[in-house]
């Protein structure tokens, strides 16, 4: 996996071969899917505060960055992807700029609303056949926790329906790409 844009354009990411097969319901964005879902956030990433809710491979957390983004969050609850996260931060000198936490993602959002922390842009992907996002996006209607005019961005299959409307957060667009779908939501007051 490599880096697609940004100061790390073309930057390879440290991952053993078999990290993939030895791990059941890892799928990393692609890279297509990553380009089109930083295309679409364009100048909002410049100073954000990025969050990737499921980080994964930690991927999209760290071309957020390389992209522009002031800080980033990699929310990550596997310990064996954390470490590999932890590699790829340390080799590109990224310390200052990328946090790591490690809770279930609703734990993650309690904890960031009781710190009175907040957010430009969250991301989340997470394994494709659970029912994380609609409740994540329940979450994050209710807490206080993006920014005005912040945005929350859902990746997932293509044949799941999300409402136009939650709470603060209005659909403002869909986009397709094969079996992949990214939908946005963006605060409203």
């Amino acid at each position: 996996m490599r880096v697609t844009g940004g100061v790390l354009k073309g930057t390879k990411l440290t991952v053993e071969k078999d990290f993939k097969k030895k791990i059941s319901g890892l799928r990393p964005t692609s890279a297509k899917v990553r380009e089109a879902l930083f295309s679409i956030i364009g100048d909002r990433l410049k100073d954000a505060v990025f969050v990737d809710l499921y980080g994964g491979t930690g991927i999209v957390g760290l071309e957020a960055v390389s992209r522009g983004a002031a800080k980033v969050i990699i929310n990550e609850k596997n310990k064996l992807f954390i470490r590999r996260i932890r590699d790829n931060i340390k080799e590109f000198n990224l310390e200052n700029n990328v946090d790591i936490t490690s809770l279930e993602a609703q734990s993650f959002l309690k904890k960031a609303l009781k710190d009175n922390k907040r957010f430009d842009i969250i991301f989340a992907d997470p394994p494709y056949q659970s029912v994380e996002l609609e409740k994540i996006l329940l979450m994050i209607s209710k807490l206080d926790i993006l920014n005005d005019n912040g945005i929350l961005i859902l990746e997932h299959y293509k044949k799941k329906n999300f409402p136009g409307r939650v709470g603060i957060l209005e659909l403002t667009k869909q986009y397709r790409y094969g079996d992949t779908m990214l939908t946005v939501y963006r605060k409203v007051k």
